[in-house]
């Protein structure tokens, strides 16, 4: 999983790739009570949006993210070497919402075994640490400070005083304007090829990062 961090507030993006490299569909946890805090924009229905109150993974997100994006990966793999009943190694770091009494039940029920990288130790031994979650937390912050100075600039160029700038980060203009940064990022990846076709390419994902 991948902690992103900006000043207008912060999500939770669980992910998870696989040993042949393929990046599967995202768990995305937004800060808020109700699905009010959750964006508008319509996500690749193969994404799992959720919320928590502090925006952190527990036992219940983690549950979901086996049952919406992990296990449907795995028995599609079972499904095309014909072995229903083939084990499935999951790797995660010690956070004890992935390790509790619900999560174990529901590795055995599903034939997975789920092993954890030691403490202090996923920076070596933790793949997505080693190759996807610091790149993700980078993007986000290059595409907020871009889009910051976007608006900026923007502003000026329309005669408005450096004195009276003024650029609008409440959660409210955020939440919608960074859903375009993440599918951005998953098409290039790749990600789409993991996504139903119900997911529409943006031609210009770009297009509305600046508010004037």
């Amino acid at each position: 999983s991948s902690g992103i961090n900006a000043e207008y507030g912060e999500i939770t993006g669980n992910f998870a790739v696989t040993l042949s490299g393929e990046f599967l569909p995202v768990q995305i946890i937004y800060q808020g009570k109700t699905k009010r805090c959750e964006p508008k924009f319509k996500f690749p229905s193969s994404f799992h949006v959720t919320h928590t109150h502090n925006h952190w993974s527990n036992t219940l997100t983690t549950v979901q993210f086996f049952e919406n994006i992990l296990l449907p990966y795995i028995e599609s793999v079972r499904a095309s070497i014909n072995n229903p009943e083939q084990k499935a190694l999951l790797i995660s770091d010690v956070f004890r919402a992935q390790h509790t009494p619900t999560l174990k039940d529901l590795m055995t029920a599903n034939n997975c075994i789920l092993q954890k990288v030691p403490a202090n130790m996923t920076h070596h031994l933790q793949p997505l640490d080693i190759s996807i979650n610091g790149l993700a937390k980078k993007f986000m912050r290059n595409k907020y400070e871009d889009w910051y100075a976007k608006n900026i600039v923007c502003q000026l160029n329309g005669a408005v005083s450096s004195d009276n700038v003024k650029v609008d980060t409440s959660l409210t203009v955020i939440r919608e304007v960074h859903t375009r940064w993440i599918s951005a990022r998953w098409i290039r990846s790749g990600i789409t090829d993991a996504c139903r076709s119900d997911f529409k390419i943006d031609d210009n994902p770009f297009a509305d990062l600046v508010s004037c």
